[in-house]
């Protein structure tokens, strides 16, 4: 009988090398273990030690950067999936607390080529995680390449987790097709869609060209995150279940759910089914009750049930 061999997601030097699905954060110890640069200051340094990727900025001094690095650019279509939580307070002081210094500050989640996207001219794509507990996305405004930002519809509510798929189109030249909760997509090249909890938020929004600091034929090769101008603070954000998504994985769902069943700390509960699984790699599970790994892919997955191949050391 032939043996399933588990794909491997390579680091080294804090920089990661990508299967169809890679694991980014998870949980305490992934931010030495694949950022390549993690910095700030004692009011906003990155921070992983509670389980969540915590980016505070209580700073008006250096702001909080942490950006991953990755060891092939992404020249194509992929997809990021995440969650976040928005606990921004309306004023803060140096060390977090409230009240004190009126908050005017944002979180911001960047994409870029070889170069930390420090600057919009260094960024293809933005979101952004304001103090007010707005999610913004940014867009070229077809100036010269400047990024400008609108805001996704409706509130984000402070303290409320959300789930976000990110699904990209790196192309200079190809239209990307992907199905994301049984409807199918069409995205144009060099744009990308956002999905908050399962739901479109906006489509084909432009990544920025034409600056001296990003080039789209050159691929995404860093992404991360970091705080705002050094005169601004009082956002805090967490982030966690951050997975890169390439090739037929792409809509593939978001953070929030396998196959119908709720995700909580990269584990789904299928009850009689298949138990408890831990579905961060997927298609590769985890099953806890044979303790190995089981190969699903989730086209395959009806109500009659799905193949499902087991790996035998």
């Amino acid at each position: 009988m032939k043996k399933l061999i588990t794909f491997t997601i390579a680091s080294a030097s804090a920089c990661v090398a990508f299967a169809e699905v890679t694991s980014i954060f998870m949980d305490t110890g992934d931010l030495a273990a694949n950022f390549s640069t993690i910095k700030g200051d004692a009011s906003s340094t990155p921070d992983d030690s509670s389980g969540e990727l915590r980016i505070a900025d209580f700073s008006t001094a250096d702001k909080p950067e942490a950006y991953v690095y990755l060891t092939s650019p992404l020249m194509d279509g992929f997809q990021l999936d995440f969650d976040f939580r928005n606990e921004s307070q309306p004023t803060y002081n140096a060390d977090g607390s409230a009240p004190g210094t009126a908050s005017n500050g944002e979180i911001r989640f960047r994409f870029g080529n070889d170069i930390d996207p420090t600057s919009n001219s260094k960024t293809g794509l933005q979101l952004g995680f304001k103090w007010d507990t707005d999610f913004r996305f940014g867009y070229d405004n077809g100036d010269n390449g400047g990024l400008s930002t609108s805001s996704v519809s409706g509130e984000h509510d402070g303290g409320t987790t959300y789930s976000v798929s990110l699904v990209a189109n790196n192309s200079t030249v190809n239209t990307l097709d992907f199905t994301m909760g049984g409807v199918a997509y069409t995205l144009q090249p060099l744009t990308y869609s956002i999905f908050v909890d399962g739901v479109l938020a906006d489509q084909d929004i432009l990544l920025q060209t034409g600056t001296a600091d990003y080039d789209p034929a050159a691929g995404i090769s860093r992404f991360g995150f970091l705080g705002d101008s050094d005169a601004k603070g009082g956002a805090e954000v967490y982030f966690d279940n951050v997975v890169l998504k390439t090739g037929d994985s792409i809509g593939e769902g978001g953070s929030s759910g396998w196959l119908g069943y709720m995700v909580e700390d990269g584990y789904a509960d299928t009850g009689n089914w298949l138990g408890l699984v831990n579905v961060v790699n997927a298609p590769w599970i985890y099953n806890e009750a044979l303790t190995g790994w089981m190969y699903l892919e989730e086209t395959s997955a009806s109500e009659d049930g799905a193949w499902i191949w087991v790996y035998r050391p």
